[in-house]
């Protein structure tokens, strides 16, 4: 997990469970924890991968919400020159 605080919020940058552990509860029991690092009542904001359905809800399901940013000029490049398009979501607190 990494995280920044921006300004206003906090921006989790990278938070994965490895596939034989989802649909375990291991990602709840990891944001139990990580919730921790996250100490003042600021938004937290993640980016996630338009295409990751699995991701998607399980951000939703802790309170995320999808915003209506245009995350277009903020997609990551990867060396063969192709484009991770991504959503902004954000849990308001």
């Amino acid at each position: 997990m990494f995280r920044t605080r921006q300004g206003n919020h906090y921006r989790l940058k990278a938070f994965y469970v490895l596939p034989e552990h989802q649909r375990k509860g291991t990602g709840m029991l990891l944001w139990e924890k990580l919730k921790d690092f996250f100490v003042e009542d600021k938004d937290i904001v993640v980016w996630v991968a338009s295409y990751n359905q699995k991701a998607i809800s399980f951000y939703k399901k802790l309170g995320f919400v999808k915003t209506d940013k245009d995350m277009s000029s903020q997609f990551h490049k990867l060396p063969s020159g192709k484009f991770i398009p991504e959503i902004d979501m954000i849990l308001r607190r």
